[in-house]
């Protein structure tokens, strides 16, 4: 067996409590890879669990029982990702393995020497930042220690990443690191504590977590601690039930509005990540090329002055294509999309990103090439010292990308950049927001950058080979244990109008018949089961569309929009009686609606009413403004009635007339030339409908779709066998 096949089979057995026969796994795995540590606490678990089986057979009671079964089943869960993540760095090739091949080799760099370490480099730092105005050796001497703590964070950040199941004394360590430390390298240790949950579950990283988002008000670490929370809970729901400290501290969490607030949030912008490869095609293949060609729009515009493409494009119809992307752009930008990925993603090559730890640096103006960066252009210093991170449309892999692109530009390039950046913050300071729901915005913010640094770091960065969690769909409703804070019917509403606006009909399903289970006021249920219809309606899910719409018809009788849209789908089932009885519905309410009028007719005429269909294309032909579809219409209802020289007059006038000409409109005319048996004439129309054919097989095809309709009129058979070689030509 291979590793994966060990760790799936022994999770598979621990799921049906099969403990034994997990243990005689384990057992089997540990004497291959020669771990003697753990094949020993194992043969304890056996013992215990033994001891238990034997008093249970003997009838005793113990109100311990449930609890150590719980124990034991959890510590084999764990001698399992010990024994996997064990043969995994002995074969993989990667960073977490290399990094783990170090520590065995150097030790001394445990938690306290780091956290002593930090602790000392701190105290440096702000004796040096006190001064007021330090000389040139004092501001390199202070870049200098900002260097070497910078490299005991990143050490610290590896050291958690690539560690196993944390003890009690490495659960106290890590809070002493993340009470102790400044907020930015706070909230990078919490990113590798996600990181390493994503990797195999820890019960007690998952606590830190909950316990660091309760206590910690700083946003970069509260929001980091939310999304570790939140991902742990989706990839281990299953394990995380078995610890019954984790469940209730869980459920105390979610009990809070702001987490409910926040863990939705979270949702909608993991939802928008999907939308990231789309804003990179419409840029690639849309927006850019057209703005190369367009002498009105500059290079220096900001996304924000696009909104007023549209009177641009009133001045040249070419440009309402470029009108549409951009507004679409500017909608995606303003509901908090990845607008930036494709402009940036070119920029990760800089030596700053060959650390694994630094795609998860807040944004800081004093890391060390930041500063350097600074001590050389006045212009970086007075704009850095203003800068506020948490309004900022950049994540903070941006923001250093960014920033490290004036190391090889003139300083003209440098000065002239940031006093266009500076216009957008000056509109960002007349921000009259009231405070709570400014201090909402920054959290959302911080939550927006994150998510978009950690999608650069799974998309861009290849060193680490961890698998990408945004291929998978990230849909936090359907996990069974965030229940409470998701279910919500507020949010569940905002991410279930989201999944519509967005097509993802088939999650919008999931998520409004969650929905309609919970309401129970007629308003919200009628809305729900009229969404319900159109949303299965756009699947071609027509029965159960008809269903949700008759639900919605009872709670509000007689609407012209539910009619319509049930006479659409009995259409579509071939159910034309159903449809015409609806459509009349629709009809009596909006008697000069000429598309229903179309619409009616061509049902009629599906059934071959042709006389009951023919008033209504009149009406179509008399009143509309493109008579065209409806002169199609009557024509061929004349042709299936055998009035060829009117059907003829109604062709003639689609061949003459001002819309696009379509293949059937020559055939059709072909038909009624051989029905009168006018069989030249009918082959020049047919040769006129090749030629706007892709291929002649396709004429073909729809040829011989006809051929019932004109055996109808009496064609001869033989003709209609022989008309294929008539207009196929000689070679």
């Amino acid at each position: 067996m291979t590793k994966q096949e060990y760790y799936d089979t022994i999770q598979q057995l621990l799921e049906q409590d099969r403990i034994k026969s997990a243990f005689r796994l384990l057992s089997e795995w540990m004497s291959i890879i020669s771990d003697w540590t753990m094949s020993s606490e194992l043969e304890d678990l056996k013992t215990s669990y033994n001891y238990m089986l034997q008093y249970t057979i003997g009838g005793m009671d113990d109100p311990a029982r449930e609890e150590m079964f719980g124990k034991i089943k959890c510590r084999c869960y764990e001698l399992a990702d010990q024994a996997f993540v064990s043969v995994e760095n002995k074969e993989r090739y990667g960073f977490v393995s290399e990094i783990i091949r170090s520590n065995q080799n150097n030790p001394a760099f445990d938690y306290e020497y780091l956290l002593e370490k930090i602790k000392q480099l701190q105290e440096d730092l702000s004796e040096a930042h006190s001064e007021n105005e330090p000389n040139q050796e004092r501001q390199t001497d202070t870049i200098k220690l900002r260097k070497e703590y910078e490299n005991a964070n990143n050490l610290l950040f590896n050291k958690v990443w690539a560690s196993t199941h944390w003890s009690e004394q490495e659960v106290r360590a890590a809070r002493s690191v993340i009470y102790s430390a400044w907020p930015d390298e706070g909230a990078l240790f919490i990113s590798g504590v996600t990181l390493n949950l994503l990797r195999f579950f820890d019960v007690r990283k998952f606590l830190f977590l909950m316990e660091i988002y309760q206590t910690i008000p700083n946003n970069n670490v509260s929001q980091r601690a939310l999304v570790g929370i939140a991902l742990a809970a989706f990839y281990h729901h299953k394990r995380i039930r078995l610890y019954p400290e984790a469940v209730n501290g869980l459920t105390i969490l979610q009990e809070s509005e702001t987490f409910a607030e926040d863990l939705n949030a979270l949702q909608i912008l993991l939802l928008l990540t999907y939308e990231t490869k789309k804003i990179e095609k419409l840029l690639q293949d849309e927006i850019i090329p057209s703005i190369m060609k367009s002498p009105n729009i500059r290079p220096d515009m900001k996304i924000e002055d696009f909104e007023d493409i549209e009177k641009v494009s009133e001045q040249n119809p070419e440009w309402k294509k470029l009108s549409g992307s951009m507004m679409e752009l500017i909608d995606l930008h303003k509901e908090g999309a990845d607008t930036n990925m494709a402009t940036f993603s070119s920029l990760k090559k800089y030596g700053f990103f060959q650390t694994p730890s630094h795609w998860f640096y807040p944004f800081n103006p004093n890391y060390s090439e930041v500063a350097e960066l600074a001590q050389r252009n006045e212009t970086i210093r007075k704009f850095l010292s203003k800068l506020d991170t948490e309004t900022s449309p950049l994540c903070n892999s941006d923001l250093y990308s960014f920033f490290f692109t004036f190391k090889s530009v003139p300083d003209e390039y440098i000065n002239m950049t940031i006093e266009a950046m500076k216009g957008e913050k000056q509109l960002q300071e007349e921000d009259t927001t009231p405070r709570l729901l400014l201090e909402k915005r920054k959290r959302y913010n911080v939550l927006r950058a994150y998510i978009h640094d950690l999608y650069r770091f799974f998309k861009l960065e290849h060193r680490h080979k961890e698998a990408d969690i945004f291929q998978n769909k990230l849909y936090l409703w359907q996990c069974p244990i965030l229940k409470p804070a998701t279910h919500l019917p507020e949010y569940l509403e905002k991410t279930a109008h989201y999944l519509l606006t967005k097509e993802y009909f088939e999650e919008a399903k999931q998520v409004y018949l969650l929905l309609s289970t919970s309401s129970d006021k007629q308003n919200t249920e009628y809305e729900y089961a009229e969404k319900i219809g159109f949303i299965h309606q756009q699947l071609k899910e027509y029965p159960e569309a008809i269903a949700a719409y008759q639900k919605a018809d009872i709670l509000k009788p007689d609407n012209v929009w539910i009619n319509r849209h049930i006479a659409q789908c009995y259409k579509q089932l071939k159910n034309y009686d159903k449809a015409v009885l609806y459509f009349r519905k629709v009809e009596a309410a909006k008697p000069d609606d000429l598309s229903l009028q179309l619409q009616i007719g061509q049902c009629l005429a599906t059934q071959r009413k042709y006389e009951e269909a023919l008033p209504y294309f009149f009406k179509v032909e008399y009143l509309g403004k493109n008579p065209d579809n409806a002169r199609r219409a009557i024509g061929w209802c004349y042709f299936m009635t055998g009035m060829y020289d009117k059907a003829f007059r109604f062709y003639e006038k689609v061949l003459g007339g001002e819309s696009k000409l379509q293949v059937s409109d020559y055939l059709n005319t072909g038909h009624i030339c051989l029905a009168q048996k006018q069989i030249k004439q009918a082959m020049d129309y047919y040769r006129k409908a090749m030629e706007l054919c892709a291929d002649n097989e396709k004429f073909f095809r729809l040829y011989r779709e006809d051929i019932p309709a004109l055996s109808e009129q009496g064609v001869e058979k033989m003709v209609l066998r022989l008309l294929p070689d008539m207009l196929t030509p000689d070679e």
